[in-house]
């Protein structure tokens, strides 16, 4: 079955930059793989995993001096991907590495495959308390993107965690160019695990898509955030996404912070699991068919969802409520 895909030309979040402290950073997006590193000034270089003289991954090599050099002839590049030295040869080649656009924000590296274009707005938290997850998963980034937003699959999937009693909830829809909004228009205090720990009687809850890769579910008493869940997603292939978490709540819980991020963080594996064995079987089943699939009212946010994506984040302009009965 052929699905709505992401295209490869926007921002993509390629890691934390904490992560580049520790040394060479692999990852593949799209099906193609790519190294970033850093030097003692900082200075940052994404280029792709292969040596130009042999193809050797450049990720098995070592940095040297503020250099990359590759472990299977010695080659050396410097910060700016020039090729400065041969082992053997005093006459250096004139190569030079691919050099991959990238920016350092909110505290992540992104990448842009494409031509040079902004990044995509989105707001986190200020001065909160935070924690961060990975999750690689077998699956098209398209069936997340749904899963995320479908909710008819609560009451079945994670019944023991979000939902205890069927209710009728009524929300509003705004989707408009590279956004998706869902908000929760029945206010008060919601069912579940997360509101035994944050929930109060004038609750609002926003699910929220920004093209191409970033998903929040945010979570609000009147007009101020308590709890911030960001979701970077990173198409690995067209069979794996990569997600990076990013968990933010409030400091009013400071004194609580040694119980309450250990438990959403192991509130958040547990839900992301559940995902994962629906989605993996999902995608699994898919790829090897011809099937199609059936829609019902319930299943509104696909199209929405679909047309995002479709035309690169310029969809049309719906703002509209409805009302779903969560059994």
């Amino acid at each position: 079955m052929k699905l709505p895909s992401l295209d490869p030309s926007g921002w993509f979040v390629y890691s934390s930059l904490d992560a580049l402290d520790k040394g060479i950073v692999s990852r593949e997006l799209f099906g193609i793989k790519y190294i970033a590193f850093k030097n003692s000034s900082n200075d940052i270089l994404v280029t792709i995993d292969s040596c130009p003289h042999r193809g050797y991954p450049l990720s098995k090599g070592l940095i040297s001096n503020d250099n990359l050099q590759c472990s299977y002839h010695g080659w050396k590049f410097n910060q700016n991907g020039d090729c400065i030295q041969v082992p053997g040869t005093q006459n250096c080649p004139k190569f030079k590495l691919k050099l991959i656009t990238y920016h350092s924000h909110e505290g992540y590296l992104w990448i842009c495959l494409g031509e040079k274009q902004s990044l995509p707005s989105f707001e986190l938290m200020k001065n909160s308390i935070e924690s961060s997850l990975l999750f690689n998963i077998n699956a098209h980034h398209f069936l997340i993107f749904e899963n995320t937003f479908d909710r008819m699959h609560i009451p079945t999937v994670h019944k023991n965690f979000v939902t205890k009693t069927s209710k009728t909830v009524k929300y509003r829809i705004k989707c408009h160019q590279d956004k998706l909004e869902i908000t929760n228009l029945s206010e008060g205090k919601q069912v579940g695990f997360l509101s035994s720990l944050f929930g109060s009687n004038s609750d609002i809850a926003i699910e929220r898509y920004i093209y191409p890769g970033i998903i929040q579910l945010e979570f609000l008493q009147k007009t101020k955030t308590k709890l911030l869940f960001t979701i970077f997603l990173s198409p690995v292939n067209k069979d794996k996404t990569q997600l990076e978490v990013k968990i933010q709540y409030c400091k009013s819980h400071l004194l609580l912070s040694p119980i309450l991020t250990p438990l959403l963080r192991w509130f958040t594996k547990r839900i992301t699991q559940q995902d994962i064995k629906y989605l993996e079987n999902q995608h699994s089943k898919l790829r090897d068919s011809n099937l199609s699939f059936s829609h019902t009212a319930q299943d509104y946010v696909y199209k929405y969802l679909e047309e995002i994506v479709t035309t690169k984040g310029k969809a049309k302009l719906t703002d509209k409520s409805i009302e779903l009965k969560l059994v």
